[in-house]
């Protein structure tokens, strides 16, 4: 025999809603404590142009698309930081379209660096080492990811380089992001 159970709110004692129906099939929960947040999605709103060859720049990822706690400054220092009470695992993302501005370039990296630790080894590197005049590169996509465990007050930047010829090199808005969340349940 099977049992049926009907209701269109689910509520705690306080009032608290929970679990509803519009009647139709659609359900909407909340206050369920279970959100990947703090979370942001920053883009680049302008090109940083004339970074010196084989010199690790901040990315200056200046416009948000999103930031549900206020903490990723888009306007002076270009970090996540972790806000009062949200310790623990976040993931990170970040993507940069580099290009060498006069010459070719032999060697990209990418960092996602944690507390203003630019050493080999930081979370999120992501180095490509090209050889032979056939092989070098003048502009491209390039990104990494990482998985941080964060403490209130930790801070997340991303950084990258251009090992050229010769010359400077340009960070450039095309399919520029950083987005970062926290992750629930680990």
């Amino acid at each position: 025999m099977a049992s049926t159970i009907k209701v269109d709110n689910i509520q705690d004692s306080g009032g608290n809603s929970y679990l509803s129906s519009d009647g139709a099939g659609t359900f909407t929960t909340s206050n369920l404590g279970i959100d990947n947040t703090p979370s942001f999605y920053a883009i680049m709103s302008s090109n940083q142009n004339g970074i010196a060859d084989d010199t690790f720049a901040k990315i200056q990822f200046n416009s948000e698309s999103w930031d549900t706690d206020s903490a990723y400054d888009p306007t002076t220092n270009y970090r996540f930081t972790v806000p009062s009470g949200e310790a623990g695992k976040y993931f990170f993302q970040a993507n940069c379209y580099l290009q060498a501005a006069t010459a070719n370039g032999s060697q990209v990296s990418v960092r996602l660096i944690k507390n203003g630790n630019n050493t080999t080894g930081s979370y999120g590197t992501e180095t490509i080492v090209l050889g032979g005049s056939d092989n070098y590169i003048a502009e491209g996509n390039y990104g990494t990811t990482a998985i941080m465990n964060l403490s209130v007050g930790d801070y997340v930047e991303v950084y990258a380089k251009m090992n050229l010829a010769s010359g400077n090199w340009n960070a450039l808005t095309n399919d520029a992001f950083f987005t970062g969340y926290k992750l629930i349940g680990v």
